[in-house]
């Protein structure tokens, strides 16, 4: 089921074959939502999805995001969040953000630990990332939860 139907009945030149269409299709669109087999998003929900994947390699939600809901030029490339916990584990920072991401450090700068306020995490080169915590210098993290 999608909006194709509706643009088909658009290009009915008669008012009432017109009209009759239209409502054959929506009826049958209110239905398939009824049963789940559409469901309809907002852009705000797309950008929140986008947000909350970040990090994550997920090739459905790329189709979900992409040129049906969007563009590339609207991928997130960049996002800051407040910061629930910075822990040294070993020799490395796991950094736990206000909206339950987790992420860990890949590589082996010294990073101290203290109370950070807000992260900020960029895709880089690979399909890898980098943090920065308040403003400090960049490191390689990858996304745990």
């Amino acid at each position: 089921m999608s909006l194709n139907g509706l643009v088909t009945c658009k290009k009915i030149e008669d008012p009432t074959e017109r009209v009759a269409c239209y409502d054959q299709t929506v009826d049958r669109l209110v239905e398939a939502e009824k049963v789940g087999d559409v469901q309809i998003v907002t852009r705000a929900e797309v950008e929140q999805a986008k947000r909350e994947s970040f990090g994550f390699q997920i090739p459905s939600l790329v189709n979900f995001g992409g040129s049906k809901f969007g563009n590339d030029s609207e991928a997130i490339t960049k996002i800051a969040e407040k910061i629930a916990d910075v822990q040294l584990t070993g020799d490395r920072v796991r950094v736990s953000l206000s909206n339950g991401q987790v992420w860990v450090q890949t590589d082996a700068h010294n990073i101290r630990v203290r109370d950070y306020e807000t992260a900020e995490i960029s895709a880089a080169a690979l399909g890898s990332f980098k943090m920065k915590l308040d403003g400090g210098p960049a490191f390689r993290v990858k996304r745990e939860r």
